[in-house]
């Protein structure tokens, strides 16, 4: 694994991923090995990163996820189709607002794989 950290803030969602962990907790958990609380933390990246999707773990209908780091504590990454490039939700095991003592408007690194990054194209930085 080739760490790649990327840096964003933190943002208050929709409110979707609570229903979508909850209903898909034994799949995620049975492809990554976390079994993730309902919830996700979202952030806005400083930048726009381009996922692969060959690499994803596949669940639900078109629901794909990326394993990833935020400090030790290990995360997965997730994003909405159609979502923007810059937009991440991360999912965990315990709330990452109360773990990483975060509110709104904070920073926080993710540690991504570089094997799990793909290109961007000049469309994607406009």
């Amino acid at each position: 694994m080739t760490p790649v950290e990327v840096k964003g803030q933190v943002v208050s969602g929709r409110q979707r991923a609570s229903s979508l962990v909850r209903t898909h907790a034994d799949e995620i958990e049975d492809l990554s090995g976390l079994r993730c609380i309902p919830g996700s933390l979202n952030v806005v990246l400083e930048g726009p990163v381009r996922l692969r999707t060959e690499s994803a773990l596949l669940f639900g209908v078109n629901r794909m996820l990326w394993h990833a780091r935020v400090g030790q504590m290990a995360v997965l990454a997730a994003r909405w189709q159609r979502a923007r490039l810059h937009i991440l939700e991360l999912y965990a095991t315990v709330s990452l607002r109360d773990a990483l003592c975060v509110t709104d408007g904070q920073k926080i690194s993710i540690t991504l794989d570089n094997s799990d990054l793909a290109p961007l194209s000049q469309r994607d930085v406009l």
